[in-house]
């Protein structure tokens, strides 16, 4: 099997090994495949085509990928007049291609097209090659014809040669599955990858770049952008147990003349990421000299708390 890495161009095509084309029935067409070295490839070029998207760029992103191995095979598409060097690449590679795909930047008529084989088009190559006999017989070579006289073996011996032969059919039929598992497995673990990188370059950013106070809202200011009333929020946050009232010290009032008890919110050691505890050094200092603090909503608690109130309204709150 030769591999290539350039375009498909005239030059690539001297390489090219020979193959019958299969077409595979899916929706309401076929995907062009040929078996090379016993396993079965894809003609990827018609399937790009049939999806909205560039050539060009699809067949150098499968190039540059470590699991791309492409692979020019001459063969005639049905339909064609004549035969011609295409690119093909594995059933995994396949796979891994169409996973890679994201829908929304297709041409709007083409996504459904697009969700369809990435759902379904992997295990249909899959059931047709592997998970029947008339098309496993074009992957396996033609069984061998054994003259052997069992004449003499006792039955014990007939008895032990059944059993090899059916425990040999049933760990091929688990290899053939568990080949099926893994395909869609990549597949799963392929997107999974992509938005994990996602997740990975935001939030790289947000470390670098931003300032993990600068964002913070007053408690009472966030109450008002989400309509909450703050007494009834605050109430309904200390309830279930999010965040808690504590005695910071006492304050002379002039108007009653008298000291009276200042306590402080704070949020309890699970919920510590949705608030910021912010110090008011231009506040007057409590009776011990202690500064007064006051309760911020960080940006994780502002998106955590609006969907905690999804789940647990506040009673009696419009």
């Amino acid at each position: 099997m030769q591999e290539i890495t350039g375009s498909d161009t005239a030059t690539d095509r001297r390489v090219a090994l020979n193959a019958e084309c299969i077409a595979v029935p899916f929706l309401d067409g076929h995907i062009p495949a040929v078996v090379v070295d016993g396993r079965p490839r894809v003609v990827i070029k018609p399937v790009v085509e049939r999806l909205g998207l560039n050539w060009a760029s699809q067949y150098t992103k499968l190039s540059a990928a470590r699991w791309g191995r492409v692979v020019l095979v001459t063969t005639q598409l049905p339909g064609d007049t004549q035969s011609r060097g295409l690119a093909t690449i594995s059933l995994k590679a396949f796979s891994l291609w169409l996973a890679g795909i994201q829908e929304g930047r297709v041409a709007e008529h083409a996504r459904a097209d697009v969700i369809r084989y990435q759902d379904e088009a992997g295990d249909r190559l899959e059931e047709y090659f592997f998970g029947n006999l008339g098309a496993a017989a074009r992957l396996s070579p033609a069984p061998l014809a054994l003259n052997l006289d069992l004449s003499s073996l006792d039955e014990g011996t007939m008895a032990y040669l059944a059993q090899v032969g059916q425990a040999l059919t049933q760990t091929s039929q688990a290899l053939i599955a568990q080949k099926a598992v893994t395909v869609r497995q990549a597949k799963e673990l392929e997107a999974a990858q992509h938005k994990a990188e996602v997740a990975e370059s935001k939030a790289e950013y947000v470390n670098n770049f931003v300032d993990p106070n600068a964002a913070n809202t007053l408690f009472r200011t966030f109450c008002g952008q989400i309509n909450a009333p703050e007494r009834k929020l605050r109430e309904h946050l200390r309830a279930k147990g999010i965040i808690y009232k504590k005695l910071a010290g006492r304050e002379w009032s002039k108007s009653e003349k008298r000291w009276k008890d200042v306590h402080e919110w704070n949020a309890h050691a699970s919920y510590k990421t949705w608030f910021h505890q912010a110090d008011q050094p231009d506040a007057p200092r409590l009776h011990n000299n202690q500064m007064r603090t006051t309760l911020y909503v960080t940006p994780i608690g502002k998106v955590a708390i609006d969907r905690w109130l999804k789940r647990n309204p506040i009673e009696g709150a419009k």
